[in-house]
């Protein structure tokens, strides 16, 4: 079988000590890659028994491929291209990304990848060198870069559907390796929301508090603004002060 042959043994910054280095995307315990007997009655090369091939397709026609997809046991729509693993659909697919990029004008590259291994072959997040991208992704079949923002968004919004806490932490902790280290203003703001997230989850705040950053942002920022009026009366009672001082002097 092909292997594109992954670099790294670990996620990006992975450390013991360091409770964000891992998503760790692929252990949900209830997440089913739809294989087994009953698959073997689809047209799915890799055997998926939910397999959107031909509902993908119809949308947007994909390039031939006699390199991946030439293996018997190999789906574009349901294979990773860097492990050949089946990709998993639950929490709307939040695991994998599928390359949209276009090839010619009448196809797209079509091609799915874990994200966790593509943060293991430094093919996604912000990775400087030859593959230059900032909280993008790096299709190693057709060479494009795709944005992961708006990916990192939708894991937001999957979070606050859903309420299991460690699904909800390690949907959380894979957002957080594709923003890290990025230079993109809207890209550290979604990472910022994020972490707040996170965070509040690993204290041990309930589920339904997690989603008032928005509150938590405005409180804080009325503190801020309370404590510049605060300096400003402060400053002009010293002013006044020192008029009243000086002006025998004057």
């Amino acid at each position: 079988m092909f292997t594109w042959n992954i670099p790294a043994t670990k996620p990006i910054g992975s450390n013991a000590d360091d409770p964000l280095a891992s998503s760790s995307s692929e252990s949900l315990s209830d997440m089913e890659d739809g294989s087994g007997p009953e698959s073997q009655l689809t047209k799915c090369p890799a055997g998926k028994k939910f397999c959107k091939g031909s509902l993908l397709e119809a949308q947007k026609p994909t390039m031939p491929c006699h390199i991946c997809c030439g293996e018997l046991d190999f789906c574009r729509h349901c294979s990773c291209i860097l492990c050949c693993r089946n990709v998993r659909s639950a929490f709307g697919g939040y695991s994998y990304f599928r390359c949209e990029a276009p090839v010619s004008e009448a196809y797209i590259c079509g091609h799915v990848a874990h994200l966790d291994c593509a943060l293991r072959c430094f093919l996604a997040g912000t990775v400087g060198g030859v593959f230059d991208i900032d909280a993008a992704y790096y299709c190693r079949r057709c060479d494009a870069r795709s944005d992961l923002v708006p990916h990192a968004t939708n894991l937001l919004e999957i979070c606050k559907s859903i309420h299991s806490g460690a699904n909800m932490e390690k949907i959380l902790k894979l957002g957080i390796c594709i923003l890290r280290g990025t230079n993109r203003e809207p890209a550290q703001v979604l990472l910022r929301q994020i972490e707040t997230a996170y965070y509040k989850l690993k204290k041990g705040s309930p589920l339904g508090s997690i989603w008032d950053i928005y509150i938590y942002i405005f409180s804080e920022s009325c503190i801020y603004i309370y404590f510049i009026f605060y300096l400003l009366d402060l400053l002009c009672y010293l002013c006044n002060c020192y008029l009243v001082i000086m002006s025998p002097l004057l």
